[in-house]
């Protein structure tokens, strides 16, 4: 199972229920998943999906999904029923998935957030945690991280709790708590250091060094300002736009951004297409006109093997 970090202000712990199997299997009919959610969700290659889908109906759905009890009015401000309970799906999305598909069982573990943006935290340290994420979704992860953590930093400290030393929290599961603990989660019992810069926290959680957590805050403020579309191409890592292009771009408005996508744009495009290897190979085999060229195609064929 993979592990469940505490974030840099992630304080509040989910308050753990038990409903009961007659009101779990009535929750069931109510889950429902959130767009705006699902995006914090690693996408599965075609082969990995079907290797799972393989197993959980082979061996039965084993790993519970968790699912965020709240209420409508948290998560849709336009709402007539605010008061309603509602049921949301934040981990488990593609066993969620497959088990609608064939019908099969699943256990559900039922928590509780205070509002959405707790719930991005929990999910983003979630992903984080798993193996098979690529270098992109790593880099976006990491920089919503910084950035969610920054902005959580400037409101607490602004509350006058600037004096107070906090520093990260061990690894940790998911602890199970009654609403009787709930007032306990609270500044008194935190584990954080504000003496520490931000980035230097997250670089020394995820191993990285503190210029590339400052980068990957760029990279993803710049993810978060493209279409969807291109947003999913850049993290499948199958996009021809490079992570500079994209922090670039995450430098402009909403409205010059629009001007440099837009096709057949008559604007110096901020984004370039990187240059494929075999586009490399191309170009050098058409500005052939010696032997000493053909020479120096075949070493950079070798270096390119190499870094491959």
């Amino acid at each position: 199972m993979a592990k469940k970090y505490l974030g840099l202000l992630d304080t509040q712990k989910p308050i753990i229920k038990d409903h009961g199997f007659i009101k779990f299997e009535e929750i069931k009919k109510e889950i429902q998943i959130l767009p705006v959610l699902k995006a914090f969700i690693t996408p599965l290659n075609p082969e990995e999906f079907s290797q799972l889908e393989a197993n959980i109906k082979l061996e039965g759905c084993r790993e519970a999904i968790i699912v965020w009890e709240t209420k409508r009015g948290i998560i849709d401000a336009f709402t007539k029923f605010p008061d309603e309970t509602a049921y949301v799906l934040i981990d488990g999305h593609h066993r969620f998935e497959i088990c609608s598909k064939w019908s099969i069982d699943y256990k559900i573990l039922l928590v509780q957030y205070e509002n959405q943006e707790q719930v991005k935290d929990f999910m983003i340290d979630n992903q984080l945690g798993r193996r098979n994420i690529n270098a992109e979704q790593a880099s976006y992860l990491r920089g919503l991280k910084y950035n969610s953590d920054k902005k959580s930093r400037g409101l607490y400290e602004r509350e006058k709790h600037s004096g107070q030393n906090v520093h990260y929290a061990p690894e940790s599961q998911i602890e199970v708590t009654d609403s009787s603990q709930k007032e306990t989660n609270d500044h008194s019992g935190q584990n954080v250091h504000y003496g520490q810069k931000t980035a230097q926290v997250l670089a020394e959680r995820f191993n990285v060094n503190e210029k590339t957590i400052r980068r990957d805050a760029d990279f993803a403020t710049g993810i978060e300002k493209l279409p969807e579309e291109i947003k999913q191409e850049i993290l499948s890592g199958k996009s021809k736009y490079s992570k500079s292009d994209v922090i670039q771009l995450g430098k402009l408005d909403d409205e010059a951004i629009n001007a440099k996508l837009k096709p057949n744009s008559s604007n110096e495009a901020i984004i370039k297409p990187k240059e494929s290897v075999k586009d490399k190979i191309i170009k050098m085999i058409r500005q052939i006109e010696n032997a000493d060229d053909l020479k120096a195609i075949e070493d950079e064929i070798k270096r390119l093997k190499k870094k491959i």
